[in-house]
Protein backbone atom coordinates (compact mmCIF):
# COMPACT_ATOMS: atom_id res chain seq x y z
CA UNK A 1 0.00 0.00 0.00
CA UNK A 2 1.42 3.34 -0.97
CA UNK A 3 2.00 6.14 1.48
CA UNK A 4 -0.37 8.43 -0.45
CA UNK A 5 -3.17 5.86 -0.35
CA UNK A 6 -2.63 5.22 3.36
CA UNK A 7 -2.69 8.95 4.03
CA UNK A 8 -6.00 9.29 2.19
CA UNK A 9 -7.44 6.33 4.09
CA UNK A 10 -6.44 7.88 7.43
CA UNK A 11 -8.16 11.14 6.45
CA UNK A 12 -11.33 9.28 5.49
CA UNK A 13 -11.14 7.20 8.68
CA UNK A 14 -10.81 10.36 10.78
CA UNK A 15 -13.80 11.99 9.08
CA UNK A 16 -15.91 8.88 9.56
CA UNK A 17 -15.09 8.82 13.28
CA UNK A 18 -15.94 12.50 13.60
CA UNK A 19 -19.26 11.84 11.84
CA UNK A 20 -20.13 9.39 14.60
CA UNK A 21 -19.19 6.07 13.01
CA UNK A 22 -17.69 3.45 15.28
CA UNK A 23 -14.14 2.23 14.75
CA UNK A 24 -15.51 -1.06 13.43
CA UNK A 25 -17.90 0.62 10.97
CA UNK A 26 -15.23 2.99 9.70
CA UNK A 27 -12.69 0.19 9.23
CA UNK A 28 -15.21 -1.83 7.23
CA UNK A 29 -16.08 1.15 5.03
CA UNK A 30 -12.48 1.85 4.04
CA UNK A 31 -11.40 -1.78 3.98
CA UNK A 32 -8.85 -2.05 6.77
CA UNK A 33 -8.60 -4.37 9.75
CA UNK A 34 -9.89 -3.34 13.14
CA UNK A 35 -6.36 -3.72 14.50
CA UNK A 36 -5.09 -1.15 11.98
CA UNK A 37 -8.05 1.11 12.76
CA UNK A 38 -7.22 0.90 16.47
CA UNK A 39 -3.62 1.87 15.84
CA UNK A 40 -4.68 4.80 13.66
CA UNK A 41 -7.26 5.96 16.18
CA UNK A 42 -4.65 6.20 18.93
CA UNK A 43 -2.60 8.64 16.85
CA UNK A 44 -5.37 10.91 15.57
CA UNK A 45 -5.13 14.35 17.18
CA UNK A 46 -8.90 14.90 16.98
CA UNK A 47 -9.55 11.79 19.09
CA UNK A 48 -6.99 12.89 21.68
CA UNK A 49 -8.46 16.41 21.78
CA UNK A 50 -11.99 15.09 22.23
CA UNK A 51 -10.87 13.14 25.30
CA UNK A 52 -9.32 16.34 26.63
CA UNK A 53 -12.60 18.19 25.92
CA UNK A 54 -14.46 15.73 28.12
CA UNK A 55 -11.96 16.28 30.93
CA UNK A 56 -12.27 20.07 30.69
CA UNK A 57 -16.06 19.84 30.70
CA UNK A 58 -15.90 17.80 33.91
CA UNK A 59 -13.54 20.35 35.47
CA UNK A 60 -15.82 23.24 34.49
CA UNK A 61 -18.84 21.47 36.00
CA UNK A 62 -16.91 20.76 39.18
CA UNK A 63 -15.74 24.38 39.40
CA UNK A 64 -19.27 25.68 38.91
CA UNK A 65 -20.54 23.43 41.69
CA UNK A 66 -17.69 24.31 44.05
CA UNK A 67 -18.45 27.43 46.12
CA UNK A 68 -14.72 27.99 46.65
CA UNK A 69 -14.04 28.38 42.92
CA UNK A 70 -13.34 31.90 41.79
CA UNK A 71 -14.55 33.60 38.64
CA UNK A 72 -10.94 33.56 37.49
CA UNK A 73 -10.76 29.76 37.81
CA UNK A 74 -13.90 29.32 35.74
CA UNK A 75 -12.73 31.88 33.19
CA UNK A 76 -9.40 30.10 32.71
CA UNK A 77 -11.15 26.76 32.19
CA UNK A 78 -13.59 28.20 29.66
CA UNK A 79 -10.74 29.90 27.80
CA UNK A 80 -8.95 26.56 27.63
CA UNK A 81 -12.14 24.91 26.35
CA UNK A 82 -12.51 27.52 23.60
CA UNK A 83 -8.90 27.07 22.48
CA UNK A 84 -9.30 23.30 22.54
CA UNK A 85 -12.39 23.56 20.31
CA UNK A 86 -10.29 25.42 17.76
CA UNK A 87 -7.69 22.64 17.92
CA UNK A 88 -10.41 20.02 17.45
CA UNK A 89 -11.81 21.78 14.40
CA UNK A 90 -8.34 22.10 12.88
CA UNK A 91 -7.56 18.44 13.59
CA UNK A 92 -10.83 17.33 12.01
CA UNK A 93 -10.13 19.31 8.87
CA UNK A 94 -6.44 18.33 8.77
CA UNK A 95 -6.17 14.86 10.32
CA UNK A 96 -2.49 14.36 9.56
Amino acid sequence: MSVKRTSEQIKIFSKLLNEGKTQKEASQIIGITEKTAGAWRKTLPSVIYIKQRNDIQKKISAALNNPNSTASDISKLTDAAIKLEKCIQYAINNPL
